[in-house]
């Protein structure tokens, strides 16, 4: 008999046990058990009565599918409903089997993980084309979304209010397209260069005005460009097979200087790595697009004029990768995705982040967007955007990050053994300051410490029970971030 969703789970949230058979009696079995979220550990076997399983926070209610391995097994539901509310810690499930006098049953210890930030799909498929290659700017309050390669190049205009519901606008007037374009929002309007190395603008996304037909800086494939201290700036790219490292400036679009002298970081292309923080331009990494051989640059360059440069690290930790983007984010940098094809052929779906550009984290979350290259990345209504971009095939989806200030960013440890040493590694982020974040215990037992500068929770429980945990992370400047848990201890 096959049930389908189980009707028989039993949620005891203090102790479990188990029963089976009377002695002389053949047990009664299951055949088929599968959680509809998350994994059993280890994986099934109808001899095996003890099971657990792991569920991302998002997940607050759970159900099996279950089968007798006899004709006839009643999996009792115990009068609860189908789907099991799920506590945040540890639940535990009795899936209890009867026939004809003949009791067994199952465990499943469900663990529910603590609130941590995450990525979330908002649109699965836009009403636009998909894409890779697209500008990407936010301006008026709203996303915009420019052309691309679909695969042939495109010059569409998109934008949305919310990230979810997107409409049309009136296409750049680019014969070429637009291909990893230069963009900027200078002077209340948008700008952006076309393939062919034309400048338009606009004030509404609707009527476009080709500024200046021909820049002195010509045609150039993935350049950088970022607007600061009131100058739209242009750096590096590719031209007629040459790589670049020069520097432009204009304030109108129309004229343009040039730096007498080139920057001291090696020619390139520049993506979308190209920011500004701390009233300072920043360069990270870029490199060359040819398949093989592969470069990548891992190196971090900052500005304070645009035009004298130092190299702030010459080997940032992330694996080096072309067709990634940056933005700025909780005043951190980000960089997201990318691809390389040595030492390994792969699109790259990582998230890093730095506050000085020097040390770098990577952010892991629980769900994410699938790898890609020369996605549109947005920093909009204190949400991370990443939209559409390449994991062959080409994609239109829409996720977002929100991050609300200093947070947590790891799961507790919230099962250990009588005299066993529990640690705990905890890591607290994204403070507004960026100063450095301390760690204290507001409610714990007293075998428990903390260290108040790495936020490593360690000691040795003496016997078994349950403890409640507050654990505070706190800057200089007041912020303050609680996570609260319990540590179960057998």
């Amino acid at each position: 008999m096959k049930i389908r969703p189980v009707l028989s789970c039993v949620l005891f949230l203090g102790c479990f046990f188990v029963f089976d058979t009377v002695p002389g009696q053949q047990p009664l079995r299951l055949k088929k058990l599968k959680p509809v979220a998350g994994e059993l550990v280890p994986g099934f076997s109808p001899g095996r009565l003890h099971y657990q399983v792991r569920v991302p926070h998002a997940v607050d209610r759970i159900s099996f599918e279950a089968e007798g391995a006899e004709e006839g097994t009643e999996i009792r539901a115990g009068g609860r409903p189908d789907a099991h509310p799920l506590r945040v810690g540890v639940n535990r499930v009795v899936l209890s089997l009867a026939k004809e006098g003949r009791e067994s049953s199952y465990e499943i210890e469900v663990l529910r993980d603590h609130a941590l930030p995450d990525w979330e799909r908002r649109v699965e498929k836009g009403p636009f084309h998909i894409r890779d290659s697209g500008g990407e700017l936010v301006f008026n309050d709203r996303m915009w979304l420019f052309g691309g390669y679909f695969p042939e190049l495109s010059s569409d205009v998109w934008s949305s209010k919310d990230g979810i519901n997107w409409e049309e606008h009136a296409p750049v007037p680019a014969k070429a397209g637009i291909n990893i374009p230069v963009q900027y929002v200078h002077k209340g309007k948008m700008w952006i260069v076309s393939n062919d190395g034309e400048l338009f603008s606009s004030g509404d996304g609707n009527e476009w005005e080709l500024v200046n037909a021909q820049p002195p800086w010509g045609k150039r494939y993935a350049a950088g460009g970022v607007v600061f201290k009131g100058k739209m700036w242009f750096f590096g790219g590719y031209q007629d097979r040459v790589l670049k490292n020069d520097i432009w400036w204009s304030e109108d679009g129309i004229d343009w200087k040039k730096s007498p002298t080139n920057a001291p970081w090696s020619p390139r292309q520049l993506f979308g790595n190209v920011v500004v923080k701390d009233d300072k331009i920043w360069i990270i990494g870029g490199g060359v697009t040819d398949y093989f051989p592969f470069k990548a640059y891992r190196d971090v360059w900052v500005s304070e004029d645009g035009i004298s440069w130092k190299e702030v690290t010459d080997e940032a930790p992330w694996p080096g990768r072309i067709w990634s983007n940056c933005v700025v984010y909780h005043n951190r940098i980000f960089l997201l995705g990318g691809f390389r094809s040595q030492p390994v052929w792969e699109n790259r779906g990582d998230v890093w982040y730095s506050k000085d550009g020097r040390e770098w984290k990577e952010l892991k979350t629980d769900h994410s967007w699938e790898a890609r290259h020369e996605h549109s990345s947005y920093v909009f209504k204190d949400r991370l955007w990443v939209v559409g971009g390449n994991k062959w095939p080409l994609l239109n989806d829409v996720w977002s990050l929100k991050i609300d200030g200093l947070t947590f960013l790891t799961q507790p440890v919230i099962q250990e053994w009588a005299g066993a040493g529990y640690k705990y590694y905890a890591k607290a982020d994204f403070n507004k300051s960026g100063s450095p974040v301390s760690y204290r215990l507001r409610a714990a037992p007293d075998w428990l410490k903390v260290h108040r500068v790495t936020g490593v929770l360690s000691g040795i429980p003496a016997k078994a029970g349950s403890y409640q945990v507050e654990l505070e992370a706190f800057d200089a400047g007041g912020e303050r971030a609680v996570q609260s848990f319990a540590i179960e201890v057998r």
